[in-house]
C-alpha cells in the first residue's frame, strides 16, 4: 500500500466515524441521487416558467394579429367610405338631372345613356355594401342618420316633429355587421 492509499483509507474511516458521531451515514450514491433530484426539480421549475411564458407570449401574439386584422379591415372600410363620400354627390346630381329632364329630350339617345350610367353606378354602389338610408315621410328623425335642414308648418298633427320632406337621400356603408354613415339624409321636419 502506498502512502496515498493509506491516506484515502484513513479519510474514509474518519468520515465514517464522524457520520457515526452525528448519527447520519450518507452513502455517496444517495448524495448523488439527492443532487440529481434537486437539479431535476430546478429544471422542472424552469420548464414550467418557460411554458407559462410561451403561452402568455402566444396569447399576446394572437391578440396582436387579431387587432392588426381588424385595423386593416377598418382602414379599408374608411378608405372606401371616404372615396364614396366624394363620388355619391355626383351620382345624386345625375339622378336629379334625370328626374328633372325636359320631356322634349327625355327620349334622346344621350338621355338613355345617362339613365344607363346611373343604373351602372347604382349597381356598383350597392355591390360594395353602400345603401341609401331609409328615410320615409312620417318617420321620426334619427340625428345619426338624418340632418334636418328646415322646419315646415303642418296642419297634420301626426306629422309634427316627423319627417315631412326628403331633400337629399343619405348613404351608409352596411356590410358584414359594420355600419358607417357616409352622408346623412337631408330632411325637412314638420312643426
Amino acid at each position: 500500500m502506498t502512502a496515498k492509499d493509506e491516506e484515502v483509507i484513513h479519510d474514509t474511516e474518519k468520515q465514517e466515524q464522524d457520520d457515526n458521531k452525528t448519527g447520519t451515514s450518507i452513502d455517496p450514491q444517495e448524495q448523488k441521487i439527492a443532487s440529481l433530484e434537486k437539479k431535476l426539480a430546478e429544471q422542472e421549475e424552469i420548464t414550467k416558467r418557460a411554458q407559462s411564458d410561451y403561452f402568455r407570449l402566444k396569447m399576446d401574439m394572437d391578440g396582436y394579429i387579431k387587432r392588426a386584422d381588424e385595423w386593416k379591415k377598418s382602414e379599408k372600410i374608411d378608405a372606401l367610405v371616404n372615396m364614396w363620400s366624394k363620388v355619391l354627390p355626383l351620382i345624386t346630381q345625375l339622378e336629379q338631372s334625370i328626374e328633372h329632364m325636359p320631356e322634349a329630350i327625355a327620349s334622346d339617345a344621350w338621355a338613355d345613356w345617362l339613365r344607363l350610367m346611373h343604373q351602372k353606378a347604382m349597381s356598383d354602389v350597392f355591390s360594395l355594401g353602400i345603401v341609401p338610408i331609409t328615410t320615409d315621410i312620417g318617420m321620426d328623425p334619427d340625428l345619426t342618420l338624418h340632418m334636418p335642414i328646415n322646419m315646415q308648418d303642418t296642419d297634420d298633427e301626426t306629422l309634427k316633429w316627423k319627417i315631412v320632406q326628403v331633400i337629399e337621400w343619405g348613404w351608409k356603408y352596411d356590410k358584414n355587421w359594420v355600419v358607417k354613415i357616409i352622408s346623412p339624409s337631408k330632411i325637412v321636419v314638420g312643426s
